[in-house]
């Protein structure tokens, strides 16, 4: 440790005293009216600089350049020793070291740093008469026999003895009989090297492992005890050290919080039968009642187990790329190490790498009839979510987590599988519970970010972004860069949700650089990425060194979402190669690995390219072949719109009620939408069940349900909402009461960020807008995306261009123009859609009596009525009779059939009126009356 400022106190000061605690300086001593305890030189080397420069902010890397001077360690020794250190000092004292988030911490004592003087009456002030009583007298100097330690315990662990005794007496105080905590803490050797670190690296490792196959025990880490000071009650604590014990030889120890010293030495070349013997024996201290269970046996060849040791360290160190190399060569090496094995296989299925994660589970399962059977359990549950059978994952986990309540890891999985399940109100429900206010940080901040992504899932920005800055506070106050850095990441998406632009793409830009400092280059790389894609304007320019960084990673699951996310920033800007280029390239990636989620994604696009290139057929095959299919990470709703819009389109009313019967049984699922428990695509299923409510002439149920879906906070489908109302007036015969929701729809098309949303909403807007009369608006709006539509291949979005562009030149009394257009539709060749057919059919009826062809308008009026009636379309079926008594012929359905489905259905605007030219709705008016 660097010399600290003399001028501090004398250097022959053997006491300083602050507020009510007292330091011998001689012995490394701290004695208050509680007692006395001597601390380690770590602990006390930083006691020792915080009092010499109190209320100042020590950084991070100061101190551990100060006090592991020339010395390489890891940030999270500093982290254990402040911990250790705040514990010693006690409940009132620790308050007196202040974390500074990311930063460091500040020393703030109650009073001065006194220096007191030794004589024969006692302590004193120094250079003062006045005697000083300290609340535990000073303790003599040590003598040879209190220093000696006990026959074969490491002579600088003989210190730490009452450390660990008041430790445990702190941790132990109320351990629940629920469950165990129970953590194990390396004791740092300074005089040690390199060559005792690593296998007390390997020990800790091996020994968490095993503990964590007993579901009932929670383990944690040194960082859990840091970050959770104010909790520390119940936890077991185990101190475990290694040293050399002669040429060659080593000696591993492990003190267990009832004070038993658990110790095997030997040649170093026998590290595996070292830390086997040293970890059995804390297990049958520690869980008597599973001695009799099957355990793995530690065999480890020594280069292997220091590569693994460096593995370890690298994941400390979120590290990722080195950890998973070393991880695989360990595995290669030692194929039966069923730690590495798991270990490697969890990173597997962390990088998206299915198929080769579902191997390793398969030869863990194969060997693993000397794990216990709880443990034979949780490995099972882990590989349904490697299978993506992520209900039955749910499942799985939530029978573990009746049997061990005390171990919220497994709530937390079963969270997290219902999530991928698409179920994330379950998830909202299970990650809001009082009790994750008593767990270990790192499980908190976990929770809230699965509770923010939960969230999300359903479209609530506000509660998402509320659970993403508790995880961040936690981060903060436990001084964790890297979870810091994944909260501020949540919170950034959920504010992404409520808006797009320069501000935004800032922010995420501001993440990467938390991700750049807490040592994560590749995440950095995704939240540049995030940037370019948050800001419209903004070019993708940093996707290929994301692309790069995520290859060489083998990070599949990064590379594919940034595949996929690319090209639906192409689609976004109607640059339709880039987009399916990178979408074919994200479906190869996805077929490589296994991974059924990303496949049913792409899926899921294909439907949707299939749909809009007007192959309705082949859209709907894609989609009832993929909605069976498991681990499609909540897709099920989204291709139940699908579905049902495919039979909208092709006239089959009845197999579209079915699905929505299905999915959204009497509107339940809408309805819990609209109080943010169901996800946002639950307002598509309201829009869906509006317009065919529309077309069968249920008219007060289709007002409510577009009412309904007006309240999404996704443009693209609130404004839809509000288009139906319009539609509804209009065909209600109230043009006035169109007029706000056309013009609101028209003025909101700006706020779609989709390209090809923006176009379908507007031809969608397009008709009724006409109907209103605004038929040269129509036309200039439609003209101006034809061109781009065209380019595109989606035949059915141009289909429904050209009848717009038709029925608009109708209205302006351009008969040839329509006509035209008119013979384009019919070109595209989109076949089995009921409702372009209504509206060619319609539109070619008005052209023929606008040009004086009647007869011609009752040929087109006769199967359009045939085909209202047997798909039960009431607006087309009133149509269709205004048109035949327009072309002077009689109609299949008597005069007083007409009358009570007018009165029925109220769809009085459900007439050709519209577009025919003024002479012929005037004789029509006349004619009704």
């Amino acid at each position: 440790m660097q010399t600290l400022n003399p001028a501090m106190w004398p250097a022959d000061t053997p006491v300083v005293r602050v507020g009510d605690l007292c330091v011998d300086l001689r012995y490394r001593r701290l004695c208050t009216a509680e007692g006395e305890v001597e601390l380690s030189s770590r602990v006390f080397d930083v006691l020792l600089l915080f009092l010499a420069e109190p209320n100042r902010l020590h950084t991070r890397e100061s101190l551990l350049q100060r006090i592991w001077a020339g010395v390489v360690v890891e940030d999270g020794n500093l982290t254990q020793t402040v911990s250790v250190l705040r514990r010693l000092l006690g409940e009132e004292r620790k308050l007196w070291i202040r974390t500074v988030a990311k930063r460091g911490y500040v020393f703030e004592p109650p009073g001065p740093v006194l220096p007191l003087e030794l004589d024969d009456e006692g302590l004193r002030p120094a250079g003062s008469d006045v005697t000083v009583m300290p609340a535990a007298a000073a303790p003599p100097p040590p003598t040879a026999t209190t220093l000696r330690p006990r026959r074969r315990a490491l002579p600088w662990l003989a210190v730490a003895t009452v450390v660990l005794g008041l430790i445990v007496s702190w941790f132990a105080a109320s351990t629940p009989a629920a469950g165990r905590r129970i953590a194990l803490l390396p004791l740092d050797d300074p005089g040690a090297g390199a060559d005792t670190r690593w296998p007390a690296t390997v020990l800790q490792s091996w020994l968490e492992w095993q503990l964590s196959l007993a579901p009932e025990v929670v383990v944690l880490s040194a960082a859990d005890l840091a970050a959770d000071a104010s909790d520390g009650r119940g936890v077991e604590v185990v101190l475990l050290s290694a040293m050399p014990a002669g040429a060659g030889r080593l000696r591993l120890q492990a003190r267990t919080p009832s004070g038993a010293n658990r110790e095997a030495e030997g040649a170093l070349e026998s590290v595996d039968e070292l830390i086997d013997q040293v970890s059995q024996a804390v297990l049958s201290d520690l869980l008597p009642q599973r001695a009799r269970e099957a355990r793995p046996v530690l065999r480890l060849r020594t280069a292997n187990a220091q590569r693994y040791a460096e593995a370890v360290q690298h994941h400390r160190q979120r590290e990722w790329t080195p950890y998973f190399e070393r991880l695989r060569g360990v595995v290669e090496q030692e194929p039966e190490f069923g730690l590495a094995r798991l270990q490697l296989a969890q990173s597997l299925l962390t990088f998206g790498q299915y198929r080769a994660a579902d191997e390793h589970f398969a030869r863990l399962q194969s060997a693993a009839n000397d794990w216990p059977q709880d443990a034979r359990a949780l490995l099972g549950a882990q590989r349904l979510v490697v299978a993506q059978r992520h209900a039955e994952a749910a499942q799985a986990f939530a029978g573990l987590a009746q049997r061990f309540p005390n171990q919220a890891q497994f709530v937390l999985d079963e969270a997290r599988a219902r999530l991928r399940a698409g179920h994330a109100a379950d998830t909202i429900a299970l990650l809001s519970a009082p009790r994750w206010q008593r767990q270990p940080v790192a499980l908190r901040i976990m929770a809230q970010l699965n509770l923010s992504a939960a969230y999300g899932t359903m479209g609530d920005a506000s509660n998402a972004r509320t659970a993403a800055l508790v995880a961040r506070q936690l981060a903060q106050d436990a001084g964790w860069n890297y979870e810091g850095a994944m909260a501020a990441q949540s919170v950034t998406i959920a504010d992404w949700m409520q808006g797009e632009g320069a501000a935004i793409a800032a922010r995420f830009d501001a993440v990467a650089g938390l991700y750049d400092d807490a040592g994560d280059p590749l995440r950095a790389h995704l939240m540049r990425f995030y940037g370019d894609l948050a800001d419209p304007q903004r070019e993708p320019a940093h996707l290929p060194a994301l692309l790069t960084a995520a290859r060489a990673s083998g990070h599949q699951a990064i590379e594919f979402e940034a595949l996929r996310r690319a090209s639906y920033k192409f689609h976004r800007r109607g640059d339709f190669a880039a987009y399916r280029q990178y979408l074919d390239q994200a479906a190869s990636l996805a077929e490589a690995s296994g991974a059924h989620n990303q496949l049913h994604s792409i899926v899921f696009d294909r439907i949707n390219e299939d749909y809009l290139r007007g192959d309705l057929a082949a859209a709907l095959r894609r989609a009832e072949d993929l909605r069976p299919r498991p681990g499609k990470d909540g897709l099920d709703t989204n291709l139940d719109v699908l579905i049902g819009l495919i039979h909208l389109r092709q006239g089959r009313f009845g197999a579209a009620q079915a699905v929505l019967d299905r999915a959204d049984p009497q509107g339940s699922i809408v309805d819990k939408a609209l109080r943010r428990e169901a996800p946002e695509i639950a307002f598509s299923l309201a829009c869906l069940r509006g317009t065919l409510a529309l077309l069968r002439g249920e008219t007060a149920a289709a007002e409510a349900d577009f009412s309904r879906c007006a309240n999404s906070v996704d443009p693209s489908v609130g404004l839809y909402g509000r288009l139906g109302g319009a539609e509804l007036a209009l065909l209600g015969g109230d043009r006035s009461r169109a007029a706000t929701p056309l013009n609101d729809v028209q003025t909101g098309l700006s706020s779609v960020p989709s390209l090809v949303s923006r176009w379908s909403l507007t031809l969608e807007w397009a008709p009724q807008a006409a109907r209103h009369g605004d038929a040269a608006q129509v036309r200039r709006h439609v003209e101006a995306l034809l061109a781009p539509i065209q380019a595109s291949g989606y035949a059915l979005l141009e289909l429904d261009a050209r009848l717009s562009l038709a029925e608009a030149s109708l209205v302006l009394g351009e008969p040839l123009q329509a006509e035209r257009e008119l013979a384009a539709a019919r070109a595209l060749r989109v076949t089995n859609d009921w409702l372009a057919r209504r509206r060619l059919d319609i539109a070619s009826a008005g052209l023929a009596l606008a040009q004086g062809r009647a007869q011609d308008a009752a040929d087109y009026a006769l199967p359009l009525h045939a085909g209202a009636l047997e798909s039960g379309d009431v607006a087309t079926e009133l149509t269709a009779h205004d048109l035949l008594q327009r072309a002077g012929r009689a109609s299949p359905c008597s005069e007083s059939q007409h009358v009570a489905l007018l009165t029925k259905s109220g769809m009085r605007g459900a007439t050709l009126a519209w577009l025919l030219p003024p002479a012929l709705r005037r004789d029509l008016a006349r004619s009704w009356r």
